[in-house]
């Protein structure tokens, strides 16, 4: 390649300078002895200059032959899946056996996916196989995708990242000239506001670097590669991103995937569907539980230790399904362990047939494989801590960078900030020493040494330093940087050394230096140059520029120079990485002290990972299964809340209780949140839901006699199921409210309803009401209501009860008879809501009128309505034209019965939306559905779905299904149910009954009884 003009320009000026310097061409007067350090220090700022142009334009370049770079890749990628295949004993000798086949679980259609009008869905011609070494089988079938995009969904255990691995090594051992390299990525710590190609990018470099170094910088090379399409991404696992970041990213790899770019995802069942989105074009495929020959087989391996297997084999042979046993090694993950846990001859795998739960044995299969790995204790605690660790920290990756110095403390946040502290006072030390051994001001150097570090550590000048800071939304101002990284040091420079002038007029030259580089260099780029080299950089840099400065105004270049040195080299050492290793450093020193980390951390991650604990993708390290780390990090888990609890820590006390139930523990969390529900409100709710579930009537008890309301409620709930019903029944008897609704309830549950007419006829409206309802479920309707309306006058909730029985036997004028009163006193809500459509169902329009000016909103509605029925079009209009509630609507349908169409022409170009759509309706019912679809289609996309909806049924009137399904979809997958129904429908007429049902069962599942029965008819309709 060729030298940039520009570079080549500097480099001639440079070369010209020191020419001039090595053969005395010029001769300056005697006195300006300041003239070989402005030579200099100019000609080492040009060669800077020309070395990062080239630089720059070298990443820039045309870059390597990217097929030579790809045939170099690929025997290092296969050897390094091999060897992690044999570690995780997947190849040993055979997998275990793992059936897959094509979900029943929302996904897209068959047609969307194979780009075909292929007859039939995944039920008729689904996608199956089995595991095997090569993963053969899958291979073929992904292989056989137009788009090859695939998604992978299974239990926790199930395989999921064994299957992306065999499908890794499948891909590569048949690859042919062309096809991309398959590269299988974790994706837990992947942000999906930023670009999949960038994660790909990164860790393809990461992973690779001696590889791609060969051929320039690896990032811009791994970058060039992704972009190229050359790289297919095996995402895995991303039920291990947050739960509100699932969502974001199946959105994001949707639009990957839409672009026809390859892919392969995997993720658990449950985070997959919860998400509410799917892969448009992608086919998804769920793995199956092994099954009993599969674990028999693979645990026979070796066939040295199979007597000692021989228990448990015939167990799993005769017990059914539902055995604990047999579930739990029902997926690779725990006969894999199982086999690895008991390898050791003096190993008894029939010990787990004495436990007799599914958790029970889980917890044993990994208690004994990690006391297989590490027989002393020491280890696993050490183990205990990493996968704390990566819990606080949010990841599966092991970055010890992300070492908290708050962690395993009982206050974080107060060890965190001391930490910043203490660094910043030592920073400031050593700042000030240096100060006065150079006989400079020690306050100021103090001061600029602080601010350095502050500056450095918390990136308040990160557009001047690349790579670790990316993206970060205050960096928006680049002069505004420039002036406080110029000037700014220049001030605290020339505090510091008294050579005030020189270093304002270095600092002026470093502002427009510095607005020039952020200027040309863009937005920081993901390279990471390390502090070193970032330190040393800046310190020429500046360290030149104010020497050369100091020169000119006849200061002594040296202090000046090694000032400016020291602290922008400093201030780039703590933003390129240096306070991030302080950090973890000071936290691995605390925690190895403690005896929670070893002091060689990369000796016991390579020793981890040897034993099978942890796992490698690429170069990074990840335990074995997330089920591992969570076994792990529990224990550790619970013993930080306890002590966080103890000092009166509210969040970690809640958290501590709710984790102790999980364990079963409800002694235990009732004892912590005793501590402190007397001053947290959910504390104290939380605590009675526990004493109820434990039956606890004495601490109920003398909480409620404390004053604790809810505490109260909930005992006399207790008491009724411990038999305590006389003690309710004498509360109620006192006038207890709250005893009477549990006294009624309980003895409704009991059917005993003569105890409950006793007390109804004793006078307890409570109980009678109660009577009322189970009569009326009993299909004695004439019963519940004589008991109701002699309770009426003196109880509304009777009196409306009544109404609505007397309503559906017909009695329409007793029932108004008990409502009218109800309403009059113009606070009963639920009256005026009955009331209403039994005054329109009568056609009582003057009453209705009436309620309508008292301000009674129900009424407005029925009132339209009735007008629209008596044709009272002058009325109507009158209503609509003061906003009345209802009445546009009922306008509207009024003018389409008469066949007014300029009129609600007019009405709908004033905004009217119920208007639009009646002129709509009336304009297709006349044959005109083009001009119809032309009057909707501005407003299909306002907030109202009534329009879109009704545009869609018109469109697919016409034969326009795509249209109408493309309409309708972005607003279903927003989460409006109102037209996923309708889109539903769409998409079954269309073929697509896997997107249809993906669309109805949310719906059917919130009890949606017409979403239910076209789900349940699409079901049956698709039988083969």
């Amino acid at each position: 390649m060729r030298p940039s003009p520009i570079a080549a320009l500097l480099a001639g000026v440079a070369l010209a300078l020191a020419g001039n310097m090595a053969t005395n061409t010029v001769n300056p007067p005697g006195d300006w002895w300041w003239w070989p350090w402005a030579v200099w220090s100019a000609v080492a700022a040009l060669a800077a200059a020309v070395v990062w142009i080239e630089r720059a334009r070298h990443r820039a370049g045309p870059g390597p032959d990217l097929d030579r770079v790809v045939a170099d890749l690929l025997a290092p990628i296969e050897n390094a899946w091999a060897a992690e295949a044999v570690r995780r004993e997947v190849t040993r000798p055979a997998p275990v056996l793992v059936r897959w086949s094509s979900t029943g679980r929302p996904a897209a259609g068959r047609q969307a996916v194979l780009g075909t009008a292929a007859a039939g869905d995944w039920r008729e011609f689904p996608l199956t196989g089995r595991t095997d070494e090569l993963n053969t089988e899958i291979v073929a079938a992904f292989r056989a995708l137009p788009r090859r995009q695939l998604v992978v969904l299974g239990e926790p255990g199930a395989g999921k990242s064994v299957f992306a691995l065999l499908l890794t090594l499948g891909l590569l051992r048949t690859r042919t000239d062309g096809e991309p390299i398959p590269l299988l990525v974790p994706i837990s710590d992947w942000d999906p506001a930023g670009p999949l190609d960038g994660l790909l990018a990164r860790r393809l470099a990461e992973d690779h670097r001696p590889v791609l170094s060969r051929y320039g910088d690896p990032l811009t090379v791994a970058c060039r590669l992704v972009e190229q399409n050359r790289v297919l991404p095996l995402l895995d696992g991303l039920d291990e991103l947050p739960g509100p970041a699932i969502g974001p990213a199946l959105r994001a790899l949707d639009d990957h995937a839409s672009a026809g770019r390859p892919l392969v995802l995997t993720s658990r069942i449950g985070e997959y569907e919860r998400a509410g989105h799917v892969l448009t074009t992608a086919a998804v495929v769920e793995l199956e539980a092994v099954d009993v020959d599969a674990a028999v087989a693979y645990l026979s391996y070796p066939e040295s230790g199979r007597s000692r297997w021989e228990p448990v084999l015939s167990h799993l042979r005769t017990a059914g399904k539902g055995n604990p046993l047999v579930r739990t090694l029902s997926t690779p993950l725990m006969v894999s362990m199982a086999r690895t846990a008991y390898q050791e001859p003096g190993g008894d795998p029939a010990e787990l047939l004495t436990l007799g739960s599914r958790p029970e044995i889980a917890g044993r299969l990994m208690d004994a494989f990690l006391a297989t790995a590490y027989p002393g204790a020491r280890q696993r605690r050490w183990l205990g801590c990493m996968a704390y660790h990566l819990y606080a920290a949010g990841t599966r990756d092991v970055r010890w960078r992300q070492l908290d110095p708050g962690l395993l403390t009982v206050r974080p946040e107060r060890v965190r900030t001391e930490t910043t502290i203490a660094v910043a006072a030592t920073v400031g030390t050593v700042g000030g020493v240096l100060a006065a051994a150079a006989g400079f001001s020690v306050t100021a150097a103090v001061a600029g040494a602080v601010l350095a570090f502050l500056c450095g550590a918390f990136g308040w000048l990160r557009v001047i330093f690349p790579g670790r800071h990316e993206g970060v939304a205050r960096l928006r101002k680049p002069l505004g940087v420039s002036l406080v990284y110029g000037l700014g040091g220049g001030y605290l420079i020339g505090l510091i050394t008294a050579y005030t002038a020189a270093a304002l007029l270095a600092g002026l030259v470093a502002t427009m230096l510095a607005f020039v580089w952020i200027t040309v260099r863009g937005p920081a780029t993901l390279r990471e140059d390390g502090p070193a080299v970032a330190a040393v950089g800046h310190a020429l840099a500046t360290g030149s520029v104010f020497a050369a400065a100091a020169a000119v105004t006849g200061t002594p270049p040296v202090p000046v120079g090694v000032t400016a040195a020291l602290l922008y080299g400093s201030t780039a050492a703590f933003a390129a990485g240096g306070w991030a290793w302080a950090r973890w450093r000071l936290a691995h020193v605390r925690l190895a002290v403690q005896g929670w980390l070893p002091w060689r951390l990369e000796r016991f991650l390579t020793e981890a990972y040897r034993h099978g604990v942890l796992r490698r993708s690429g170069s990074i390290h990840q335990f074995r299964h997330v089920l591992v780390q969570e076994h792990l990090f529990g224990p550790v888990h619970l013993g930080v809340l306890r002590a966080r609890a103890g000092t009166g820590d509210v969040a970690a006390t809640r958290t501590l209780a709710e984790l102790l139930v999980d364990r079963g523990d409800l002694d235990g969390a009732i004892g912590v949140l005793h501590g402190i529900a007397d001053r947290d409100a959910s504390a104290a709710d939380r605590l009675v839901d526990l004493l109820v579930l434990g039956e606890r009537a004495g601490e109920l008890r003398a909480r409620a006699e404390a004053g604790d309301a809810n505490a109260d409620h909930w005992l006399l709930v207790v008491l009724l199921r411990q038999g305590g019903v006389d003690e309710v029944r004498a509360r109620a008897d006192a006038g207890d409210r709250d005893a009477a609704v549990a006294l009624a309830l309980f003895l409704v549950e009991q059917g005993d309803l003569g105890a409950l007419r006793a007390r109804s006829d004793g006078g307890d409206p409570i109980a009678g009401r109660h009577l009322a309802h189970a009569l009326a479920r009993a299909g004695e309707v004439d019963e519940a209501i004589r008991i109701l309306w002699d309770l009426a006058p003196n109880d509304r909730h009777s009196a409306r009860l009544a109404a609505t029985l007397l309503t559906g036997a017909g009695a329409d004028d007793e029932a108004l008879e008990l409502l009218r009163p109800l309403v009059a006193g113009g606070d009963d809500v639920l009256a005026s809501m009955q009331l209403a459509p039994l005054l329109a169902k009568r056609q009582h329009t003057d009453e209705l009128r009436a309620l309508v000016a008292a301000g009674d909103l129900f009424a407005g509605p029925w009132l339209a309505q009735v007008l629209c029925e008596q044709g009272r079009l002058g009325e109507l209009r009158e209503r609509a034209d003061a906003d009345e509630v209802g009445a546009a609507r009922w306008l509207a349908e009024l003018l389409a019965r008469q066949g007014r169409e300029d009129e609600l022409r007019a009405r709908s170009a004033l905004g009217d939306v119920q208007a639009t759509l009646r002129l709509a309706g009336l304009l297709a019912k006349r044959g005109r559905a083009g001009e119809a679809i032309d009057l909707l289609r501005p407003w299909a996309s306002g907030h109202d779905a009534e329009p879109a909806g009704r545009l869609a049924d018109l469109l697919a009137e016409q034969g326009d299904v795509e249209e109408a399904i493309g309409l309708l979809r972005p607003r279903a997958d927003r989460g409006d149910r109102s037209v996923s129904r309708r889109l539903a429908g769409l998409l079954a007429r269309r073929g697509d009954v896997d997107q249809a049902v993906r669309y109805l069962r949310p719906l059917a599942d919130v009890g949606d009884e017409e979403a239910a029965a076209s789900l349940a008819e699409l079901w049956r309709g698709d039988q083969p």
